[in-house]
Formats: C-alpha cells, sequence, structure tokens
C-alpha cells in the first residue's frame, strides 16, 4: 500500500455540498481509492485507469484504519464495495433560471474481488467526475489525516471546513444549515446534544489528527443558540498556532479551578508550535519556574515539549 503520510486526498470543494451516508470503514477506503487518481485523470477530465490492489494492501489499509481485529478483512471489503455501488451520492444542480434538480449516481462503475487470485479491482463511475476530477477550486489533505478519524461526522465537517477556506480562515453557520450540510438536519434538536455528540468530539479529533486548528464560538438568534462561526488555520503557520495555544491555556485556566500560584506561572510562559517538528516550545523566565512546572508533570508525557529560559 502507498504510504499514507505521501498520498494525496484531492476534492473539488463541491463534495462538501453532495450528500451521501457511508459507514467509516467503507468511507476511508473510498478516500484511499481517490488518492490513486492522477494527475493525467484530473487534467482529460475522465477516469483513465482501472484501479488494482492485492488482497494484502487491502487488508493492511483497513488494518491501518483500525479494523486489526479482523481476520474477516475481505468480508468488510465485500460491505464496503456493495455500499459504494448501492448508498448513492446526491447533488443539487441549480440550472440558469434557478431551478434547482437533484443527481443521483452510484461511486463505481465496476469493481471485481477475485479471491482466487488475491485481487481487488475498482472502477469510479465516470458520472462523479464533476465531484473528483473538475478542480475549479478545491482542496487536498494527506491520506493519513483520514485514516486516524474515528467518525464520519470528523470527516464530513473536515470536507465542509477545508472546501472553505477560501472564505478567510472564518465561515459563519446558521445552525441549521451547518447541520444540514453534515447530514443531520432531523437530530440533534438541543444545542447541548449536538456540541456534546458531534461538535466537540470532531474539533478535537480534527485538531489533533489533521493539519489544521479549528475552534468556534457561537451566537445566539433570540433565545437560543443560532450561529457557529468557526475559524481555522494551518499548523505550520507558527504565530497562528502560538496565539492558539495560548488562547487555549486562557481558556482551561478560565473554566478550572486552578491554584493563582499556577495561574501565575502560566501567564508568565511564552508558547510557539513548530508543525515540522511536532514539538510545542514553552519558555520559562527562569529556572526555578521551570523545575516548578515540570515536577507538576507527574504521569503526563512530555515527549513533544521541548523547555527553555527566556533570556
Amino acid at each position: 500500500m502507498e504510504n499514507p503520510n505521501k498520498a494525496l486526498v484531492v476534492f473539488s470543494n463541491s463534495i462538501a455540498e453532495a450528500r451521501y451516508s457511508l459507514s467509516l470503514p467503507t468511507q476511508k477506503l473510498l478516500h484511499f481509492l481517490i488518492s490513486q487518481i492522477t494527475y493525467e485523470e484530473r487534467k482529460q477530465g475522465k477516469f483513465l485507469n482501472t484501479l488494482e490492489f492485492s488482497l494484502t494492501e487491502i487488508k493492511d489499509l483497513f488494518a491501518e484504519i483500525g479494523r486489526k481485529e479482523s481476520k474477516d478483512y475481505k468480508e468488510l471489503l465485500r460491505k464496503a464495495v456493495d455500499e459504494l455501488h448501492k448508498n448513492y451520492i446526491k447533488q443539487e444542480i441549480v440550472n440558469d433560471k434557478g431551478v434547482v434538480s437533484e443527481e443521483t449516481w452510484s461511486w463505481s462503475q465496476y469493481t471485481k474481488f477475485d479471491e482466487g487470485n488475491g485481487i481487488f479491482i475498482f472502477k469510479f463511475n465516470q458520472e462523479v467526475s464533476p465531484l473528483l476530477l473538475e478542480l475549479k477550486s478545491y482542496f487536498k489533505s494527506n491520506l493519513v489525516e483520514y485514516i486516524k478519524l474515528s467518525s464520519k461526522h470528523s470527516i464530513k465537517l473536515y470536507h465542509l471546513l477545508r472546501s472553505n477556506e477560501y472564505m478567510k480562515n472564518k465561515i459563519i453557520f446558521n445552525l441549521d444549515e451547518l447541520k444540514y450540510k453534515l447530514g443531520i438536519l432531523d437530530k440533534y434538536e438541543r444545542w447541548d446534544a449536538l456540541k456534546n455528540i458531534v461538535i466537540n468530539p470532531s474539533f478535537e479529533e480534527l485538531n489533533k489528527n489533521t493539519n489544521y486548528f479549528f475552534e468556534y464560538e457561537t451566537e445566539r438568534i433570540g433565545r437560543s443558540i443560532g450561529r457557529v462561526i468557526i475559524s481555522s488555520f494551518d499548523k505550520t503557520d507558527d504565530r497562528a498556532c502560538t496565539r492558539f495555544v495560548r488562547k487555549t491555556i486562557e481558556t482551561f485556566l478560565k473554566t478550572n479551578k486552578i491554584k493563582n500560584t499556577t495561574r501565575d506561572i502560566f501567564n508568565s510562559l511564552s508558547f510557539s508550535f513548530n508543525k515540522e517538528k511536532e514539538t510545542l516550545y514553552i519558555r520559562f523566565k527562569d529556572r526555578k519556574t521551570l523545575d516548578d512546572f515540570i515536577s507538576s508533570q507527574k504521569g503526563v508525557s512530555t515527549e513533544a515539549q521541548a523547555y527553555e529560559i527566556i533570556d
């Protein structure tokens, strides 16, 4: 299997507006298949290749996405292939007169599960080419980012947020609009349920496993939460990451019962984040403060932390 750290998944922005429902293993198989689309196919606007993989590669993929318990990976593959053929993707099309129609397609044109020869063959349906090949506006991510996500809500939210990067990294959604785009319009009527079951777990996953940080705030319409304002920035932006870390710490200190001495320590610190090294740098004003901080980290991994004294 191609190294997921190097494989890229490229989507047209319109994928975020499309509606489809796939199980988590099937979504990850789909992202793997999309990562195999070639530059030449995108250039010509049509699928040229029938994808062929050994069953060993597919077994490795399912192990990579957390299905290591599955000696029945062949059954997982059968179910995923069946989903890709039967669970259609739908997209609303608006013509020049403003009339809305809905188009429905299957993901696959042809699949073959050849257990005797140990191969899996897949070819995309040409009808989905506008979503996967026509890249007037698009976003791309490493395959490994999707593989690490453990929720279909996280994946859909990531599509939605990445597809809106051109909106200056800040997006405002009415609550019903956001629920509609996530495919959960008829669920989670109360904001607390939506926040605790979908929003917060998804943001936690995305911040940990993707190349972006996301944060949100809410606005009321009348007496209820009516809008969600989402901000994002690339983890390679050290200044933005530093502001995010500082803001996160300030929020933590405000919302938890923290001793004043601990607050004083954090208020005197300087932070920076290096994405390339995946290291959070914490700078202290003196050796004693550093020693006090390290002694308070019992049971906490410090592998991704680097300490230094401020001159």
